[in-house]
């Protein structure tokens, strides 16, 4: 029988969310890393056995894989700031992996402004996503362009993709009553984003009646088995489907 513990019953629901975006990120961190082994200094004997394995035996007797090899390591080389770029990516996109679920939680201190707090968790998690875009900058010979960014900082909803909104952290936000404004929780409800607000104590109604939009689901409940309905809601947006 499914617990009756708001916080556990809120976890459950947005479970799927967090997977589609830990999956986005795992994936992220494999492609990185392949890159970074490809493109790191090996000795000329290593890359021929690579790329003998590569090619198969169909290429015994008809290609030469050290000079294969060296081919391949001419196209894949990248001078020592650009490795060195990719690399940080890279640890940002493993780390964000190997965090547990603290990272989709957030607790707004007495007096702190709701947006303000739910953005910079969401620009925290958005850091995959910036780290991603300067490895594929990097891997696509733009080093110069990605090293204008920094693969370890915030990065803000605002600059976002449609592509990455869809793949959106669902947060559970803990908030005092006093405090509770929607309207800074507003510009976050775009692509399948899940905010849960555990008000404490309870706020009236009113507060979230700005948030009732097209295509925005509002529930305001007591009843964690209600949490059901949340969970039911998409991890992978399209016009038609509401977000909450």
């Amino acid at each position: 029988m499914p617990s009756d513990d708001p916080a556990a019953r809120v976890d459950s629901a947005l479970a799927a969310a967090r997977d589609a975006y830990r999956s986005a990120v795992t994936l992220a961190v494999e492609d990185v890393r392949t890159a970074i082994e490809r493109r790191q200094p090996s000795d000329n004997a290593n890359r021929a056995a690579r790329a003998a394995i590569e090619l198969g035996t169909f290429a015994t007797d008809r290609i030469d894989a050290t000079r294969f090899a060296a081919l391949l390591a001419d196209g894949d080389r990248l001078d020592a700031p650009a490795l060195a770029l990719l690399e940080r990516a890279y640890t940002t996109l493993a780390g964000i992996a190997a965090a547990g679920d603290a990272l989709f939680h957030v607790s707004i201190s007495a007096g702190q402004d709701a947006g303000a707090g739910i953005g910079h968790a969401l620009a925290a998690c958005g850091r995959a996503f910036g780290a991603a875009r300067v490895a594929a900058l990097v891997r696509g010979g733009r080093s110069a362009l990605a090293a204008s960014h920094d693969p370890e900082q915030p990065f803000p909803v605002a600059q976002w993709t449609r592509a990455e909104r869809r793949i959106a952290p669902p947060l559970f936000v803990r908030i005092a009553g006093a405090d509770l404004q929607a309207g800074g929780i507003t510009p976050y409800l775009d692509g399948t984003q899940k905010i849960v607000l555990m008000v404490s104590p309870p706020a009236p109604p009113a507060p979230l009646a700005t948030v009732i939009t097209p295509g925005v689901f509002v529930m305001q409940t007591r009843d964690p088995g209600d949490f059901d309905r949340l969970a039911a809601l998409p991890t992978h947006a399209n016009d038609d489907h509401p977000k909450g």
